[in-house]
């Protein structure tokens, strides 16, 4: 289906071509439009007929099932010939083959894109799949999807008492647009435009705590501050007067964080699908790092922007997502993990888990030495990390201290392993990096000084032997080494401890 010059999608030609096409309505009045105009569908209750032959287009309605929507417990006489009647005259109006008899019922054939219902479902769809990356695309799709709407829907049948659940599970719909829409207006800095349109819906809808939460919202983005607390107010007044409740536990939350200036109400930095860069954190041969949040979680994150040279790469291009998936796929204590990755023309990026601790380059270059115990430390945890990567048949290709990164408690994680194009990278390659690490942070520890020499010169160990080497070092010393992240862990969750688990 592709949009129309009135926002509605044309529908698809149907096999054969044996079949008019035609447009149903229900986002409105109920209409059957053949492309010249709606055609005429006679009186109330005829017209609810085909209003439940719509909204369950496809499937056989039994007649019975027809009396009871139409009539309830005191059908006519002869309802059943009524019904009969009634689909007599709406197939001469749509033509014979829409409306075929079934057994002791009937059944409307219908395309999708034949319904302006399941057209909206469909935008609605597209737009929340483009509101994280990019919110000006969701709010012209959402356009588009209200754009379907000529009034209530099915506003010509409200006497109709069958059909006003069906009426109001669409116009609930209609109103989770309206509010994805000016989600979409705020992740995309157009508060001003939203404020005015949020008020109007408020006024509609004043029960309505989400519409509420978004006015705040807008109103504190758009540094009217005061405004967003009396907004905050005039709801609790609603709530308390026409309802006896109190705002729910998310509006009172937002109503604190505006009280406090909370920083994260603020929408900041430059988007990027779903993410808004913040500063620059790193730069390296292979791109650059940014610290950056998404907003929907309130996470902060790390983005690698990939070089356009080496994005552009064919072997990159052609390995990229595999060796993403298979990075993102590691799961180990010290291996920082990727969060998502995605590629476009020219770029390519990749969002993992920002560490607050900052780089051992960083710590380097500020001057500052590692203790030969932390030292100790950290070359251990990176290189269970790289062993484990290594057995998952994974290499790094750029161990050093930039790619070296530390969490608020000063544990060490390797990061940044390096998605590349050109020959699959020699994991020897690696251990030698991790050894001349080594050497550069205990350049006076003799028990590591062998395995340095090996690394350096071959035959080179795996990087599991360094870490083997690390611990030995570590326990003469008297320093506590980290549990191997393959070693047993004795607790056993909710299962109950048996006699096998005495030792423990």
């Amino acid at each position: 289906m592709s949009p129309n010059g009135r926002g509605e999608r044309t529908p698809a030609i149907v096999a054969g071509g044996a079949r008019r096409m035609m447009l149903f309505r229900v986002l409105g009045p109920l209409e059957v439009d053949v492309g010249n105009g709606p055609v005429p569908l006679g009186g109330p209750k005829q017209r609810a007929v085909l209003a439940h032959l719509v909204l369950r287009s496809n499937q056989v309605v039994p007649a019975e099932t027809l009396i009871d929507e139409l009539w309830g417990e005191e059908p006519p006489d002869k309802a059943r010939n009524v019904i009969q009647t009634y689909v007599s005259h709406l197939r001469k109006a749509l033509g014979r083959d829409r409306i075929q008899s079934h057994g002791p019922g009937y059944r409307l054939q219908l395309d999708p894109s034949e319904l302006d219902a399941a057209q909206f479902a469909e935008l609605m769809r597209d737009a929340k799949k483009a509101l994280p990356v990019d919110p000006n695309v969701a709010v012209a799709t959402l356009e588009d999807a209200l754009a379907l709407w000529r009034g209530p829907a099915l506003a010509d049948l409200a006497d109709q008492s069958s059909l006003l659940a069906e009426a109001a599970r669409l116009e609930e719909l209609r109103l989770e647009a309206q509010e994805a829409r000016i989600e979409g207006l705020l992740a995309a800095r157009a508060q001003a435009r939203a404020i005015g349109e949020l008020e109007a819906l408020v006024a509609r809808h004043p029960w309505r705590e989400s519409l509420w939460a978004l006015l705040m919202l807008a109103l504190y983005r758009e540094g009217r501050q005061a405004d967003a607390l009396n907004a905050f107010q005039r709801a609790r007044e609603i709530l308390a007067d026409e309802l006896g409740i109190d705002p729910s536990p998310e509006l009172v939350r937002l109503h604190e964080r505006v009280l406090q200036q909370d920083a994260g109400l603020d929408l900041r930095g430059e988007p990027l699908r779903g993410y808004r860069l913040l500063e620059k954190i790193d730069e390296g041969p292979t791109g650059v790092v940014f610290r950056a949040i998404q907003p929907h979680v309130e996470r902060d994150v790390a983005v690698k922007i990939v070089h356009e040279a080496v994005a552009a790469d064919p072997e990159f291009v052609r390995r990229f997502e595999r060796d993403a998936q298979a990075v993102a796929a590691m799961e180990h204590p010290h291996i920082a993990p990727i969060h998502d990755y995605w590629r476009e023309p020219g770029r390519a990026y990749i969002v993992a888990r920002y560490l607050r601790g900052g780089s051992l380059r960083a710590t380097l270059e500020r001057g500052e030495r590692l203790e030969p115990e932390r030292a100790l430390r950290v070359l251990e945890q990176i290189s269970l990390a790289l062993a484990f990567a290594h057995r998952q048949g994974i290499t790094h290709g750029n161990v050093g201290p930039s790619n070296v990164l530390f969490d608020p408690d000063g544990n060490a994680y390797l990061g940044d392993f390096l998605i590349r194009g050109g020959p699959v990278w020699d994991a020897s390659e690696d251990v030698q990096a991790l050894a001349r690490l080594a050497e550069r942070l205990l350049p006076e520890a003799p028990s590591l000084a062998t395995f340095v020499e090996r690394a350096a010169i071959g035959p080179v160990p795996e990087a599991g032997a360094l870490a083997e080497a690390i611990r030995r070092t570590l326990e003469p010393a008297g320093i506590a080494a980290p549990r191997r992240a393959d070693e047993r862990n004795p607790y056993k969750g909710l299962r109950a401890f048996t006699e096998s688990d005495a030792g423990d």
